[in-house]
């Protein structure tokens, strides 16, 4: 059997909007059948329109939460991160754990440590 002939504007409403299909127990597909009624709106437009709510909701409540990491990244890094001027454009550089500029610091200052440590050494050496 030969396939139907759509016009071109029929297969641009279907590639646009795919059919989803799923299954329900009975006693679901009631219920959800009568909200839909009750709502005065079709089973799909009750569907989409709870989808839209949920996702919008989830966007929203993302939006936020990245945001709030930003926020906090940004502050960490104000608070916490080392930096030096580059010596080439002047612009700052930042100094990651574990690249070259952390290894030669972390070399630089292998006899220093905590400072009631170091009192520490000092007093126990001056006994001596």
């Amino acid at each position: 059997m030969a396939k139907k002939k759509m016009y071109p504007s029929q297969e641009r409403y279907i590639a646009k909007n795919p059919v989803v299909s799923f299954r329900l127990a009975k006693e679901d597909k009631e219920k959800l059948e009568d909200i839909a009624e009750r709502e005065n709106t079709t089973v799909g437009q009750y569907v989409r329109d709870f989808l839209k709510g949920i996702i919008e909701e989830r966007e929203t409540e993302m939006d936020i939460y990245t945001e709030g990491a930003n926020d906090g990244y940004e502050k960490g890094k104000e608070d916490w991160q080392i930096w030096f001027d580059c010596n080439v454009c002047g612009e700052p550089c930042a100094i990651h754990p574990g690249d070259k500029a952390h290894k030669e610091i972390i070399k630089h200052l292998e006899n220093w440590g905590h400072e009631e440590c170091i009192d520490k050494q000092k007093e126990e050496s001056n006994k001596s």
